[in-house]
């Protein structure tokens, strides 16, 4: 369920579909939520490698508007407007454009804090806010634009997020 405020809950149904290996993810890529930072490129290749065992879940239309809206500012009126700026997230609206179809296909990413209570999404059976979308901002970005129905997610385990944690 979405609410007036900048924190989400919502359920994730799991996906069956095959998901294959990007070519324009950078080698480098790391997110930064508060004082902790997370390395997404060693977490992809990782998952491209056939190391991890995730379940995909589904993002439907509805959370990919409330996100991409509540969230990230986005006004489906002005699609190529400048950078927007949330409180919480830059996103280039300019680059998440520019993104090819084949992202859209590529799951998002999202992982829990080490703290409690301080993500921005409410996963359906938590009671804390207690995970960040850590990467596919843009692909949300994106596909909110496009109209796309459906995106894919992939959820961390706080133990599995830890692997990941730089500091």
């Amino acid at each position: 369920m979405l609410n007036n405020t900048a924190f989400f809950e919502c359920s994730l149904p799991e996906a069956t579909s095959a998901v294959r290996a990007s070519a324009h993810r950078h080698p480098h890529e790391t997110f930064t939520w508060l004082q902790w930072e997370w390395d997404i490129a060693a977490f992809w290749r990782d998952h491209d490698a056939g190391k991890l065992n995730l379940k995909r879940h589904v993002l439907n239309r509805d959370f990919i508007v409330g996100y991409a809206e509540q969230v990230l500012c986005q006004d489906a009126e002005q699609p190529a407007g400048p950078t927007r700026l949330s409180f919480l997230m830059h996103v280039d609206v300019a680059a998440a454009q520019a993104l090819p179809d084949a992202a859209l296909t590529e799951p998002v990413l999202f992982l829990p804090t080490p703290k409690l209570g301080r993500g921005i999404l409410r996963l359906e059976g938590q009671n804390q806010v207690n995970h960040v979308l850590a990467d596919g901002n843009h692909r949300v970005v994106r596909a909110y634009h496009a109209g796309t129905p459906e995106l894919f997610a992939y959820t961390l385990t706080p133990a599995l997020a830890k692997k990941y944690l730089l500091q």
